[in-house]
């Protein structure tokens, strides 16, 4: 009976659960696709300081002793 029970459970979860995860798998597709978007834009400006991001610190600049 405890395994039929389980089995139900089972089966109950692999019906829910499948196309669960490919609703859920297709929707952090689509989002990573807009993220990286979006990243890929943010990247690509042309304003963008040039060198190490140490460098466009003043306090780390400062410290360093570059000017």
């Amino acid at each position: 009976m405890v395994f039929g029970i389980a089995l139900l459970g089972v089966a109950t979860m692999s019906v829910i659960g499948v196309p669960l995860i490919i609703v859920l798998m297709r929707f952090l597709s689509s989002d990573e696709r807009k993220r990286a978007t979006a990243v890929d834009a943010e990247l690509d400006m042309p304003d963008a300081p040039c060198g190490l991001w140490s460098e466009s610190d003043p306090q780390l600049r400062d410290r360093m002793g570059r000017r």
